[in-house]
């Protein structure tokens, strides 16, 4: 895909931009095939993946005018996360909505008359994805969820325990960080499965770096054009060759496979501090002053590698480490 993507000059899309706010555009040109669910701004200050989604509809769109041979397979669905959050800018309101994905906690919303910003928040995501589903009828549910962090440094990929999850994020040529979804949870990748959509669903989590940094725009877009061709909705001949290079320039030289080994929590009141000047991957030793907090220094547990240090005021995640799985690093 170039700006181009490419389209069948015969073929008309259904593409769809609603007034409805939580919807950022539709992709169908009528071929059936798996429904992808791509999602920004869980995070009310992470902006990069809704202005990636947005243009990402308008490239659709125009696809055809530099490349009639284009197909597109399946539907595409772009959505916006957080909407409350992201009026103000802020990670969220309430509460964490990206730790609120628990069957648990949303059988307890259903039962509440008032709901707060990120419960009703809840409650319209799963309904809208699920709605989304039924409307479809899809053997197949892609999902990708759009983040950027605190920290500059390397991007990196998510992933839940399906071997397909691996398969994609792999083809994505990011790296690849297997566990992280036992060192947090409530998580949308946490919901989406089988036994909550009852339709096979792969989903993974993209990170595409600083959140003001303006090239992470470029990184998410990137990452849902591969995507799209990973997940078979686009032949990987339409795909430009500047969308590996622009993941592939800010991954170099991190390794291709890691798996998480420690996660720093914070809890309320800490009064948590990252020493500064950390970056994602950047090398640490056990007993390294890593942060502080109200009860003293805070030291590594073991070496590794660090991901996501806590630079914000908002969140309950201090800082994880990451160790390799092989030397193989992104060359």
């Amino acid at each position: 895909m170039s700006t181009n993507f490419h389209r069948a000059a015969h073929t008309r899309p259904q593409t769809h931009r609603a007034d409805d706010q939580r919807l950022i555009g539709v992709f169908d040109e009528n071929r059936r095939g798996p429904l992808i669910i791509m999602i920004g701004g869980i995070h009310g200050n992470e902006k990069a993946g809704l202005k990636a989604l947005e243009y990402l509809i308008k490239m659709l769109e125009v696809e055809h005018i530099t490349n009639e041979a284009f197909q597109f397979t399946g539907r595409l669905i772009a959505i916006r996360g957080n909407i409350q959050a992201q009026k103000v800018n802020k990670r969220y309101i309430n509460r964490d909505l990206n730790r609120m994905f628990r069957n648990d906690l949303l059988q307890t919303v259903l039962t509440k008359e008032e709901r707060t910003a990120e419960e009703k928040e809840l409650v319209e995501i799963i309904d809208f994805i699920k709605n989304s589903i039924a409307d479809y009828h899809p053997d197949e549910i892609f999902v990708l969820d759009l983040h950027t962090t605190t920290a500059a440094g390397g991007i990196f990929t998510i992933i839940n325990d399906s071997p397909e999850a691996l398969e994609i994020s792999l083809d994505l040529k990011a790296p690849v960080i297997e566990g992280f979804l036992r060192g947090i949870k409530g998580t949308i990748l946490h919901y989406l499965n089988a036994d909550n959509v009852h339709q096979n669903c792969t989903a993974l989590c993209f990170e595409a770096g600083q959140h003001e940094d303006p090239l992470s725009v470029n990184r998410c877009i990137a990452a849902a054009v591969n995507f799209l061709s990973s997940v078979g909705a686009v032949e990987k001949l339409h795909i430009e060759p500047r969308h590996h290079r622009i993941l592939h320039e800010y991954a170099a030289g991190h390794p291709i496979h890691s798996r998480l080994i420690y996660t720093h929590k914070i809890v309320e009141g800490d009064q948590f501090r990252m020493e500064p000047g950390f970056q994602n991957f950047d090398p640490i030793h056990e007993n390294q002053l890593l942060a502080n907090d109200i009860n003293g220094p805070i030291y590594a547990p073991s070496t590794g590698l660090i991901v996501m240090p806590h630079y914000q005021e908002q969140g309950e995640d201090g800082f994880f480490i990451v160790e390799p799985l092989s030397d193989k690093v992104i060359g």
